[in-house]
């Protein structure tokens, strides 16, 4: 959706450049602790979130990997049943359940992704034939 991980490692304000052709409001905040991210995440709205690959327990990578590879994903709400973990949406047919704990970790291991969220604010309403970007718009010859 938003791109390359390492592209938004490098240089932040793609999302915001992407947001502003989807006419989308977004926000990302540094949390920068454990907890400050969890009260956002617990708030209800979907996030996109950085973390270290290795943790993610459905990609069943060794040990060694972890603190290696950054990964972005996203939250799409917290498991209502016993309040026990996030449920990750990573291209997947269904999300996954992923421990409080281990998706906590995820986000401390890399620790220049500085806990680091994207927000969906606001939708706005698009108006295409006026606001699409050349990727949309499709041959002209058509």
């Amino acid at each position: 959706m938003v791109g390359h991980g390492d592209s938004l490692q490098k240089n932040p304000s793609h999302p915001q450049r992407l947001a502003d052709l989807l006419n989308v409001r977004i926000s990302m905040p540094e949390t920068g602790s454990c907890k400050t991210a969890a009260q956002t995440l617990d708030a209800g709205k979907p996030a996109i979130a950085w973390v270290d690959r290795a943790y993610m327990l459905y990609l069943q990578m060794p040990e060694k990997m972890k603190a290696h590879i950054g990964h972005i994903v996203a939250v799409c709400g917290r498991n209502n049943s016993n309040n026990n973990g996030y449920w990750i949406d990573d291209r997947a047919a269904a999300p996954y359940l992923i421990p409080i704990a281990t998706f906590a970790d995820a986000r401390e291991r890399i620790t220049s992704y500085k806990q680091r969220l994207l927000l969906v604010d606001a939708l706005y309403p698009m108006c295409l034939p006026t606001q699409r970007p050349m990727g949309i718009a499709g041959p002209t010859f058509l």
